[in-house]
């Protein structure tokens, strides 16, 4: 196993630029060719560039401009034992890969992003604030139909039919906008429930019912009374 070269520099803003090395000038340690390795350099713009090389077919490397665009590079050996190796950037224009394993775009579909990236941009004649927003459309067909109006401040209303798997045909119609939302109407679409009214039982208890406990309660007295005084008297 061979040993670590490193190389860790710091710009600081105190230090003067025409004394400090400009970022060429740094004698960087090479990644990639299987020697153990590594550095730093972090520059007082916010940009910066690092790499290490384990020395056992794995490296990378990577550096990054001021405005944030990446450039870099990686590679390992993979369980087959191929060396994989993938040079990358990155920034306004997305991550951008290249290697010999990855699969190429097709020319045609290179093609057809060409010739998108060549169109004018499309313009949403509903996405602005102001102007004539109404339009209309209708169609019919054997199983389905459609029909929708939009008046000139963008609020839309429509319906539509179709015929479902059992046979059925199912009506709807619609409305949408500011201050409205989406609402959907339609014989199968359940309704809101609404909430039941509160009742409130209040049972009264008058005096009669006092009074009948009353009598209860005197009428066992009396017929306990009773049935003392008659076992008196026969045991007498």
């Amino acid at each position: 196993m061979g040993a670590w070269s490193h190389l860790v520099v710091l710009s600081v803003v105190a230090v003067s630029a025409l004394s400090f090395p400009q970022p060429d000038e740094y004698d960087i340690p090479s990644v990639g060719n299987n020697r153990r390795s590594q550095y730093y350099v972090l520059h007082d713009d916010g940009s910066y560039k690092y790499g290490y090389d384990t020395g056992e077919d794995a490296f990378e490397s990577q550096k990054t401009s001021s405005s944030g665009q990446v450039k870099g590079m990686f590679g390992y050996r993979d369980p087959e034992g191929q060396q994989i190796r993938v040079q990358y950037t990155s920034g306004q224009s997305g991550f951008v890969a290249q290697g010999d394993h990855i699969p190429k775009v097709h020319p045609d579909v290179e093609a057809a992003f060409a010739n998108a990236r060549a169109r004018a941009p499309f313009v949403d004649p509903l996405a602005g604030g102001g102007g004539d927003r109404s339009y209309n459309f209708k169609f019919e067909g054997e199983e389905h139909s459609r029909n929708e109006v939009s008046n000139s401040d963008g609020t839309v209303t429509g319906s539509y039919s179709y015929i479902d798997e059992f046979g059925r045909t199912r009506s709807y119609t619609y409305r949408a906008g500011k201050g409205i939302g989406f609402v959907i109407e339609g014989d199968d679409i359940p309704q809101q429930v609404q909430p039941l009214a509160s009742h409130t039982t209040t049972t009264h208890f008058g005096s009669h019912t006092a009074g009948s406990q009353r009598k209860i309660g005197a009428s066992r007295t009396v017929a306990s009374q009773r049935t003392a005084g008659t076992s008196h008297s026969t045991g007498s």
